[in-house]
């Protein structure tokens, strides 16, 4: 789907595309669902785009539930330890300026 649409690179994956997919649980009935997060696509017409390519995937390969999210950009705070050498990363509050389920 990513050669489809421009998606930026991601902050926190450097080299890949900012869109993450996993797979999630919600209520009592542990209903499993897909979940994907794409930054960087704040243009409704390019959303919508990308909501038909996962309509048409899905649609494909009779696959769960899925809920899109799209955020403005990723919130994605770096840290090192210069005492120990390690560094690594973690995501911020992040708010979704869209959310599409496809059922």
């Amino acid at each position: 789907m990513t050669s489809e649409h421009a998606i930026l690179e991601s902050t926190s994956t450097l080299g890949s595309p900012a869109i993450f997919c996993d797979v999630e649980v919600k209520s009592f009935f542990l209903k499993r669902f897909d979940h994907v997060r794409i930054y960087g696509v704040t243009d409704k017409g390019q959303q919508d785009s990308i909501v038909r390519s996962l309509e048409r995937s899905r649609e494909q390969s009779k696959t769960r539930q899925l809920v899109a999210d799209f955020y403005e950009k990723e919130n994605w705070k770096t840290w090192s330890d210069p005492t120990t050498g390690r560094r690594g990363g973690e995501r911020g509050p992040e708010t979704p300026i869209r959310k599409v389920v496809i059922k």
